[in-house]
């Protein structure tokens, strides 16, 4: 039986959930049955963890903030063209954008199985209202005309597809993200004190960490506030800031007004060891506005690490409130 070949489209080459969900796939499909691609834009860490595994990748600079109009028409053509000249039989898009353009793309394409993953629903609290009903109206019509079937990361963004009459029931199931659990058991002490060494944390303090981009969608300015507060009711915790993204001046910028030095919060900026980290971690922070289902938050619970997490969708499928 021949293989088949499948294009996996993202918009970002960072390292974000939507691109750590098609690292696991790429790593966990069957290459005797699937010749796996990956379609994305240039500059991220992503292109180097693809060539490790010896997965092809296709650069399209799919715009990744605002609509212009031409970027995306740009976008739509060189993936219409791509998909037609490598023939593909299943395109899975990833997130709104590539979402938007992928399945129009495949469509054209005469591309045969079309999948969408919703990893979140783009008409969300965070988008503004005329766009939210541009994007509601645009996924119906993808959903009927453009996509054979579709996956939701939680089941809120299931229910909130069908609430909207974005698709029938039958069109979409959940599936949520998964982590393998962690080599070592998680909690052995001596391995607890090597990683606060390495974090650079005294091994007798709690160590509270927020750990996810700086972007506006996970809300780090409210965690700076958050650690201003603590310091002011005498929290003896070590407190840390571990990320990078479009929000690192604010960011800093915030902690400096609150007069939050390197004694009270610590920027470490993007790492690539998180996992290994975590042990050394008392608590995990994530104060987002809105979540699909965050591979960081799995990272933390498959590292039985505490987390204090925002009360939203997405979150509340991994976390049951106190015993969780």
């Amino acid at each position: 039986m021949s293989r088949r070949r499948i294009a996996y489209v993202l918009k970002s080459s960072d390292l974000g959930g939507s691109q750590k969900y098609v690292l696991e796939l790429c790593r966990r499909l069957d290459r005797s049955v699937y010749d796996i691609e990956v379609v994305t834009s240039s500059g991220g860490p992503l292109i180097a963890e693809l060539e490790t595994l010896e997965i092809p990748v296709h650069i399209v600079e799919i715009p990744r903030y605002g609509i212009s109009g031409l970027a995306e028409l740009r976008a739509l053509g060189a993936l219409r063209r791509l998909f037609k000249a490598r023939g593909y039989q299943i395109v899975h898009p990833q997130n709104a954008k590539p979402g938007f353009l992928g399945r129009l793309a495949a469509k054209r394409a005469g591309v045969p199985i079309i999948v969408f993953t919703y990893h979140l629903v783009p008409f969300h609290e965070g988008v503004a209202a005329w766009k939210r009903s541009i994007y509601r109206r645009a996924d119906t019509w993808l959903a009927r005309h453009a996509t054979s079937h579709m996956i939701a990361v939680a089941h809120h963004h299931r229910r909130n597809l069908l609430a909207q009459g974005v698709c029938g029931p039958d069109d979409i199931e959940v599936i949520w993200n998964g982590l393998d659990a962690p080599a070592s058991p998680p909690g052995e002490e001596g391995r607890r004190v090597a990683k606060r060494d390495r974090l650079g944390c005294d091994p007798d303090r709690p160590v509270v960490a927020y750990i996810a981009r700086l972007m506006p969608q996970k809300d780090p300015l409210t965690y700076v506030r958050t650690v201003a507060a603590c310091h002011a009711r005498g929290a003896q915790a070590q407190f840390l800031l571990i990320g990078d993204g479009k929000l690192r001046a604010d960011t800093e910028a915030l902690a400096r007004e609150l007069a939050l030095d390197e004694s009270k919060l610590r920027f470490l900026g993007e790492r690539k060891d998180v996992p290994e980290l975590l042990p050394g971690v008392d608590i995990y922070a994530l104060p987002s506005l809105w979540e699909g289902l965050p591979f960081a938050l799995l990272e933390a619970m498959a590292a039985a690490v505490p987390s204090v997490c925002s009360a939203i969708p997405g979150n509340d499928e991994a976390i049951v409130d106190g015993e969780t």
